[in-house]
């Protein structure tokens, strides 16, 4: 199965735009892409996030990309599961058997020293963290993304559905 992707916008700091769509500040860097939400968002997603983070210069800091990684990957994992869940269909996008994919977008925002993971899905209901059994196959995304960041939450936007988020440190040893 391959991911549809509705839009790529990776590098919009290389065009000096930034969160408000203005030119970034000294330090400042936004990449954002938009995706179907299917299983292979995520995969697609880490791979975004690996090239965002080469693009800035940010792959060399300690530890910074894998937990950029994996921490995207659990994010956009729960916003394709969302998606599905909340039935979101735009776009006349088919997906798997003819069913329309929802839509999943992702933004990497570098400011005053942090990375942080933006993930957007359409269903309002705030992410539920739970405790899962010892043998459970699933369960632990949002355990890994607590461990991994400094901070993260989740806000519901007036036009719809709710951004989940994480900071992770993005200064560190070269």
């Amino acid at each position: 199965m391959s991911t549809v992707v509705l839009e790529d916008a990776p590098a919009p700091a290389a065009r000096g735009q930034c969160a408000d769509g203005g030119p970034c500040g000294e330090g400042q860097r936004l990449g954002e892409i938009r995706l179907a939400a299917l299983p292979s968002a995520a995969g697609t997603a880490r791979r975004f996030a690996q090239r965002m983070l080469r693009t800035w210069g940010l792959d060399r800091i300690d530890a910074l990309g894998d937990a950029a990684e994996l921490v995207t990957s659990e994010l956009v994992t729960n916003a394709v599961r969302a998606a599905i869940q909340a039935g979101q269909r735009p776009g006349n996008d088919a997906g798997p058997r003819g069913h329309r994919p929802g839509l999943v977008i992702i933004r990497l925002l570098v400011l005053r020293g942090s990375l942080f993971v933006e993930v957007w899905d359409a269903d309002p209901a705030p992410p539920a963290p739970r405790e899962p059994a010892a043998d459970a196959e699933s369960g632990r995304g949002l355990l890994l993304v607590a461990a991994l960041s400094t901070a993260w939450n989740h806000y519901r936007l007036p036009a719809g559905g709710k951004v989940v988020w994480a900071e992770l440190p993005a200064r560190g040893r070269r």
